[in-house]
C-alpha cells in the first residue's frame, strides 16, 4: 500500500530525473552550439574568397579599371588567403598563451572590421589599397581557423563526435564559398544603388561586417571559458621566429604574386623572392634553437606527416587553381554573368554536405592514408575535366561532374589531416595542430594562384591566345593533384611495408586507429 510519503518520494524521484533530461539537453545544446561556431571561422574564410571570385571580372575589375590585368585579378584572391596562411602560425600560438576563446573572439572582431573597410574602398578607385584591405581582412581567419579548430581538439577525445566535427569543419569551405559567391552576385545586380556608381557589389561586404559582429557576441555567450594559460604565458613567445617566418612567407608569396603583374624580368621581384626564401632559412635557424619555437622541427620527425602535409599542400594548391580558372573559364569563353555562374557552383553546396557525412566515416572505417588517396584522387579528376573540356561542350557533360567531384577533395583531406595532427600532439599545442592544417590550406591557395598566374601570362602569346594561358594555369593545377597523389600512395605503400615488419606497432595511429568506443 503507497503512503503520502512514498508517492511524494516517488514524485520527487520523477522531478529529479526530469531535471536531470533538460540538463543532459542544454548540455548537448551548448555543446553542438560551440561546435557550430567554431565551425563557422571556416564558413566565413571561404565567404571571404567566394564573395569576390565570381565578381571579380564584370565587377570589382571594373571598378578599379583592371578589367584587362589577369594578374591584378588575381591578386584579390591571393592578397586574402596570403595572410591567412601566414599568420596561422602565431595565431595558434598566442591562443596556446592567452586562450582559444579569445584569440578566436578577436579574429571575429577583426575580420568585422576590415570587412567593413573593405567595402568602403569603393570610394577610393585604388586597387591597390583594396588588395592591402584584403590582406588586412585576410588575418581575421588566420586568428579564428587554428583556436576553433583547438577548441573542438580539446573538447572531444579522439572518436566519432571529434570526427563528425572536423567533418563539419570541412564541409563548410564549399558551402561558405557557395553562401558568399551567392550574396555577392545578388547585390552587385541589386537595385539598391551605392554612392559609387557600379560598386552596389560593396553592399555584401557591409552585410559580411554585421554577421561577423553577431557571430562574435555568440562567441562570447557560447563558448566555454578558456582554461588557466599562466603556465603557457610564462614559457614566452617566439618573436624572432615569427617575424622571420611571416616575413620569409609573405615575401616569397609576394614575389611569384607580383611576377604575374609585372614580370619576373622586374629585378624587386627577384630580390624579394631571394630575401624571403633568406627569411624562411632564418626561420629554421631559430626554431632549432630557442627553447619555446613557434614551430617545433620535431613536428616534421615523422615521415607520414610530411608526406600527409605535403598532400595537403598540392591538394589544396590544385584546389585554387581549379576554382580560380574554372569560373575564368565559363566567364572568360562561355559568356556568364555573377548569378549565372553561381547557379554552376551550386553542386559544390550540395555535394559538400555529402561528402563531409562520407568522410567522416571513411576516416574511422578506412583511415587517413586511404581516404588522403581518395581526397587526390577527387582534386585530379575534377582539374582535368575543366582542363581538358572543349570552350562549347555542355555545362552537364564535364563541367557539372567537375563541380559535384571537387567537394570531395576538400572534405576528406582537411579532416584527415587535422585528426592526425591533433591526435599527435598535448593538449596543450592543440592549437599548433589547426595551425599546421591550415597554413598549408590558405598558403597553398595564394601561392598557387601567383605561380599559375605567371604560367598564363608566359603562354598565352603576349595577350594574343588567352584559352592557352588558361588552360596552362589548369595543366599546372594537374601536375600538382598527380604529384599530391604519388605522394599519398607513397604515404600507403610505406605504411604498409612497416606494418609487415613489424606487425604489432601501431602504424595506423591516425584517424583509422580511432576506437570508435568513444
Amino acid at each position: 500500500m503507497n503512503t503520502p510519503d512514498n508517492k511524494l518520494g516517488l514524485g520527487s524521484s520523477s522531478v529529479a530525473s526530469e531535471k536531470k533530461s533538460d540538463n543532459s539537453t542544454m548540455k548537448f545544446i551548448a555543446e553542438w552550439a560551440a561546435v557550430l561556431i567554431c565551425v563557422s571561422s571556416m564558413l566565413f574564410t571561404q565567404v571571404g574568397i567566394g564573395a569576390y571570385l565570381v565578381i571579380t571580372k564584370d565587377f570589382i575589375a571594373e571598378t578599379f579599371n583592371i578589367a584587362q590585368d589577369a594578374g591584378e585579378q588575381s591578386w584579390i584572391i591571393a592578397a586574402h588567403s596570403l595572410t591567412v596562411g601566414t599568420f596561422v602560425l602565431p595565431a595558434g600560438r598566442l591562443g596556446d598563451m592567452y586562450g582559444n576563446k579569445l584569440i578566436l573572439c578577436i579574429g571575429f572582431l577583426w575580420y568585422s572590421i576590415w570587412s567593413m573597410v573593405t567595402g568602403l574602398t569603393v570610394y577610393t578607385h585604388s586597387i591597390i589599397f583594396f588588395d592591402v584591405c584584403r590582406a588586412l581582412q585576410g588575418i581575421a581567419p588566420a586568428l579564428m581557423l587554428p583556436n576553433a579548430a583547438a577548441i573542438i581538439g580539446r573538447t572531444y577525445p579522439p572518436g566519432v563526435k571529434k570526427a563528425i566535427s572536423f567533418a563539419l569543419f570541412g564541409a563548410s569551405a564549399p558551402n561558405g564559398f557557395v553562401l558568399g559567391a551567392v550574396f555577392s552576385s545578388l547585390f552587385a545586380q541589386s537595385s539598391v544603388k551605392a554612392p559609387v556608381d557600379g560598386a552596389e557589389w560593396a553592399w555584401s561586404n557591409f552585410v559580411l561586417a554585421i554577421a561577423l559582429f553577431v557571430m562574435l557576441l555568440l562567441a562570447i555567450w557560447i563558448l566555454p571559458e578558456d582554461d588557466d594559460k599562466t603556465e603557457q604565458r610564462n614559457l614566452g613567445f617566439d618573436y624572432l621566429g615569427t617575424i622571420t617566418a611571416v616575413s620569409g612567407l609573405v615575401l616569397f608569396n609576394f614575389a611569384w604574386n607580383q611576377a604575374a603583374v609585372v614580370g619576373w624580368k622586374n629585378g624587386y621581384v627577384c630580390a624579394l623572392l631571394v630575401v624571403g626564401l633568406i627569411m624562411l632559412g632564418v626561420f629554421a635557424f631559430v626554431e632549432s634553437r630557442v627553447k619555446q619555437p613557434l614551430l617545433p622541427l620535431t613536428v616534421f620527425s615523422n615521415i607520414h606527416n610530411n608526406l600527409m602535409l605535403g598532400c595537403i599542400g598540392t591538394g589544396w594548391g590544385t584546389f585554387s587553381i581549379w576554382l580560380f580558372y574554372s569560373i575564368r573559364f565559363i566567364q572568360d569563353f562561355r559568356g556568364l554573368g555573377a548569378l549565372e555562374t553561381v547557379s554552376q557552383v551550386v553542386p559544390c553546396s550540395v555535394t559538400g554536405c555529402l561528402a563531409a557525412s562520407l568522410s567522416s566515416f571513411l576516416i574511422l572505417k578506412a583511415g587517413g592514408s586511404w581516404v588522403m588517396i581518395g581526397a587526390l584522387l577527387a582534386f585530379l579528376t575534377a582539374v582535368c575535366l575543366i582542363a581538358f573540356q572543349p570552350i562549347h561542350l555542355t555545362y552537364w557533360a564535364m563541367q557539372f561532374v567537375s563541380y559535384v567531384i571537387a567537394p570531395f577533395g576538400m572534405d576528406m583531406s582537411f579532416p584527415a589531416a587535422s585528426i592526425i595532427i591533433s591526435d599527435h600532439l598535448p593538449r596543450e599545442h592543440q592549437g599548433l595542430a589547426g595551425s599546421l592544417v591550415n597554413t598549408l590550406v590558405n598558403y597553398s591557395i595564394a601561392i598557387a594562384l601567383g605561380i599559375a598566374a605567371t604560367v598564363e601570362m608566359n603562354v598565352n602569346e603576349g595577350g594574343e591566345n588567352p584559352e592557352r594561358g588558361l588552360r596552362g594555369a589548369l595543366y599546372l593545377g594537374v601536375g600538382l593533384a598527380g604529384f599530391g597523389l604519388m605522394l599519398a600512395i607513397f604515404n600507403k605503400v610505406l605504411e604498409g611495408f612497416e606494418t609487415r615488419r613489424s606487425p604489432n606497432a601501431n602504424t595506423h595511429e591516425e584517424a583509422g586507429g580511432i576506437d570508435e568506443k568513444h
